[in-house]
């Protein structure tokens, strides 16, 4: 109800480029060819890389919704390492999200001010580096928490399954 209008309406990384695109969620996220589809197919060839599972960058509700296509041939391991993997990607497919949704905003801002100025920390190099550094951060985190239930309550598991969650199944960008 409250949509912008004009200009103001449409992706400021596709005017940019010329090209005038009304702006949504699908859109910023997903379709925007300047910065969410290279953002997806660099996201999603790092996930390839480093737990073998292949995913499509193409398919909306990966980059959306975060769903990831249970391939039907799955039994016994394979299953399990598959669902090992889940926590790993929620963490990087909400922090990309998040990343990917700071960029249009510093670009809208420099794009639609009363004078317009060249955006910086927009580019897909920044969304990525941001990205990498934001789960690094998460990583430490949990590795922080799991070492003082270790050390300080009656959990003396939760270092093994740190390391079962977060370091066996490979599950963080490289």
């Amino acid at each position: 109800a409250k949509k912008c209008s004009g200009d103001k309406a449409l992706c400021a990384h596709c005017l940019a480029h010329g090209r005038r695109t009304e702006e949504h969620a699908a859109h910023e996220h997903h379709d925007c060819p300047v910065v969410a589809q290279k953002v997806w197919r660099a996201v999603a060839d790092a996930w390839a890389r480093t737990t073998g599972e292949r995913l499509d960058p193409a398919d909306p509700t990966l980059a959306i919704m975060g769903v990831r296509r249970r391939p039907e041939d799955l039994t016994g391991g394979a299953r399990e390492k598959w669902d090992a993997l889940e926590p790993a990607w929620r963490l990087l497919h909400s922090v990309t999200l998040l990343q990917i949704h700071k960029a249009r905003n510093r670009a809208h801002t420099a794009r639609h001010a009363k004078t317009p100025y060249e955006p910086q920390r927009v580019s897909v190099k920044f969304v990525l580096r941001a990205t990498k550094t934001r789960v690094q951060q998460r990583l430490e985190y949990e590795h922080a928490k799991a070492r003082h239930r270790a050390m300080f309550t009656t959990d003396k598991g939760a270092m093994a399954a740190f390391q079962r969650m977060w370091v066996t199944t490979r599950g963080w960008p490289p």
